[in-house]
């Protein structure tokens, strides 16, 4: 399972989160693979912005993970990887247990940083969610 949020802004100025989920099937993996290997095939997406391709992202979360993992186990791990990696500097990147989690934004958005990972982390819920 791979799936991501985004908070783009379109060439209109127009701001919102768009995200998708992708899954893996069956795969076995000694570790995540890196979403832009093996993105998987796409299951659902979930847009406030029309307007796709072309956008301006200013922040993202991407969570890869088995397709299997139940959600408490994704959050258990993603809080872990948030405790661990509050105080460095954006970029983040960091695999979890089973998961692979990267979160980045832009400097603007840095001073409220949690407010802008619970936003991207509920709309990953809200899309991985059937």
């Amino acid at each position: 399972m791979y799936v991501t949020a985004h908070r783009v802004r379109t060439h209109l100025l127009e701001e919102g989160i768009n995200a998708y989920l992708y899954m893996h099937g069956s795969s076995l993996w000694p570790e995540p693979p890196e979403p832009e290997e093996d993105p998987g095939s796409l299951a659902n997406m979930l847009f406030t912005i029309d307007a796709v391709g072309g956008n301006h992202v200013r922040s993202y979360l991407d969570i890869v993970g088995p397709d299997e993992a139940p959600w408490s186990t994704i959050k258990l791990f993603f809080l872990q990887f948030v405790m661990a990696m509050q105080r460095r500097p954006f970029p983040w990147k960091c695999v979890a247990g089973p998961c692979l989690f990267r979160i980045d934004m832009e400097l603007p958005l840095v001073r409220s940083w949690r407010n802008e990972v619970d936003l991207l982390y509920r709309a990953c819920v809200t899309i991985h969610r059937p």
